[in-house]
């Protein structure tokens, strides 16, 4: 604790009047004329009591050692210390007098419109340097950069400067910055029309001329963004500094302290931002024969992604992904084309979103780009299901059998590639032909041929060896020796055969009348199933173009989505940011 007082700082208690130095016994004899004499001074307390006192001055360096009494040592210390600390802030700050002079007198006579050179070929070199605050916004849509900033200025002005110990040892004083001359820095690139800054702090002058001016403002500068990277974007805004009137020989601009960094020792860091890099440089040119210069800055930020990756990205690739799912749902539910539609819906929701925040530009940004390939997807995936379903529902009645190459494709081949395998009630294929019913036709027309009835109905449909006849799911059968099937109501028995071979006119006529109604019957059940297969041919082959669409959308949104998101060049790249 007593070496932490060793260098107690004199000006951190108040003023003590002077009545209360009658508290202390006695004051060291180096000490007694500190305002006339003495430099510096250190009182070090070496115990509770006792104190040491410790004047550099232009006499030499004077040391003492005092011992105090009672409970009164500390006491008579701190006491002792407000005292040096009255009569040594008097002596580098001077009086209230010296002050007002100095001001009159360097204020009669000035003119803040004189440029501050003793020669006015010389030019007045501006120290200039900006210290970054805050990156308030960047406005993606409107290009404008908006920033808190300082400026740092500094300048010397002889009209300014003064003996110190003419005026009370003054070594500086604060005046408004109207008072003065100061140079007119304006931001070139600004969006607003605001080119100077927003509050006019005091100037700080020394008395050797020295002007220093930090005045705070925030400024709307325009920023050439791009884009083509959004989210993942990286942006490099410019400020662009100059003085409005004065040309490169009446004004100099040079740095404040580090020639090519920005100060970011009082930035506050961003939410969206990181600064990757913060330089500036002089820049020269030449203007209607007139040399002129610029401080430019350059500010290379980084977006933080996480936001839109969480809020656009992410929604984005999960419904791009459902249009794959649109080619797994069975095309009887009638919701194909329905998930496919709100899929586009949601789609230019999500474009539209992205155009409201990005500006119109030459590149198309890789958000907007996934999205349209999406879209693009999407709109595929709609003309491919309508195609789908309507080969699914193709039936003998509007369209024929599927051709030989089509059986082959969609039943052998891609069948096996896919790996499906088609349901074992669709394989077993019995032909239903008139050569099933060889033995009953023959009986009836060995009968009595020529007194069939009229209302007979002919057989030439069965003529067809191409017509094929899949039983009825769960209706009993009877085969017969000739490969013949029939319903178990009307299978006939061998006693019932070996009747019809010598039937009376009587029998003849009614067998007649029964074989024409099975005739009738046997027609209907081939065209039944006739019609049945061939819709289930049809579907089975949707079903494959399903099942290969499923796997070619998965694919190509897959690479898609790979090949666009995992474009930008930085991604991966470990970027370390400017603190």
């Amino acid at each position: 604790m007593l070496g932490q007082l060793a260098n107690i700082d004199l000006f951190m208690f108040p003023l003590l009047r002077r009545r209360h130095l009658e508290d202390v016994d006695c004051f060291p004899c180096c000490c007694e004329n500190a305002a006339g004499s003495i430099a510096r001074v250190s009182i070090t307390l070496t115990s509770g009591k006792n104190w040491r006192c410790t004047c550099a001055g232009s006499t030499g360096l004077r040391q003492e050692d005092h011992v105090g009494t009672g409970n009164g040592g500390l006491l008579r210390f701190l006491v002792l210390s407000q005292f040096l600390a009255q009569t040594l802030g008097y002596s580098q700050r001077g009086s209230a007098e010296d002050h007002a002079a100095l001001i009159r007198a360097k204020y009669t006579g000035y003119n803040t419109l004189v440029r501050p050179v003793t020669n006015l070929s010389d030019p007045v070199r501006i120290s200039f340097g900006i210290v970054l605050i805050l990156i308030i916004s960047v406005n993606e849509r409107d290009q404008v950069f908006k920033s808190n900033l300082w400026y740092r200025l500094g300048w010397n002005d002889p009209q300014l400067a003064w003996n110190p110990s003419e005026y009370g040892n003054i070594q500086k004083i604060t005046m408004p910055a109207d008072k003065v001359w100061t140079p007119d820095i304006v931001l070139l690139n600004n969006a607003d029309g605001k080119y100077g800054v927003s509050y006019k702090s005091n100037a700080v002058i020394y008395s050797g001329g020295d002007v220093i001016w930090l005045p705070p403002t925030i400024y709307r500068s325009t920023c050439e963004i791009n884009v083509v990277y959004f989210p993942f974007d990286t942006q490099t805004c410019k400020m662009r500094f100059k003085s409005w009137t004065w040309n490169a020989q009446e004004v100099v601009l040079e740095s404040f302290e580090d020639p090519n960094l920005v100060d970011l020792s009082d930035y506050t860091e961003s939410g969206t931002w990181d600064i990757i890099e913060a330089v500036g440089h002089p820049f020269y040119y030449y203007t209607d024969k007139q040399p002129r210069m610029e401080m430019v800055y350059h500010f290379v930020i980084r977006r933080r992604p996480l936001f839109y990756v969480v809020n656009l990205l992410i929604p984005t690739c999960l419904i791009t992904f459902l249009t794959v799912l649109v080619f797994y749902l069975p095309t009887d539910s009638g919701e194909k084309v329905a998930l496919s539609i709100s899929i586009s819906v949601t789609l230019v929701f999500f474009l539209l979103l992205v155009s409201k925040i990005l500006p119109p530009s030459k590149d198309l940004p890789l958000m907007s780009r996934y999205l349209l390939f999406a879209f693009i997807m999407n709109f595929i995936s709609v003309l491919v299901t309508v195609c789908v379903i309507h080969m699914h529902y193709r039936s003998p009645k509007t369209d024929h059998a599927p051709p030989r190459f089509i059986q082959f494709l969609f039943f052998t081949l891609l069948p096996t590639v896919l790996l499906m395998k088609r349901p074992k009630r669709y394989h077993r294929m019995n032909q239903f032909s008139l050569r099933s019913f060889s033995v009953v036709s023959g009986l009836h027309r060995k009968s009595n041929s020529p007194q069939r009835s009229p209302h007979r109905r002919s057989t030439a449909f069965f003529q067809d060896e191409e017509l094929l006849n899949c039983p009825e799911a769960g209706s009993p059968r009877i085969r017969s020796p000739n490969n013949l099937e029939l319903p178990l109501n009307i299978a006939r028995s061998e006693s019932m055969t070996s009747d019809l071979l010598n039937p009376t006119p009587e029998e003849t006529e009614q067998k007649s009348l029964v074989f024409d109604a099975l005739d009738i019957i046997t027609d209907a059940y081939k065209k039944r199933d006739y019609v049945r297969l061939i819709e289930e041919d049809w579907k089975w082959v949707a079903s494959v173009i399903d099942r290969g669409l499923l796997w070619i959308f998965f694919i190509i949104t897959s690479a898609g989505s790979v090949g666009i998101l995992m474009n930008e060049q930085e991604l991966f790249e470990y970027v370390r940011r400017v603190r």
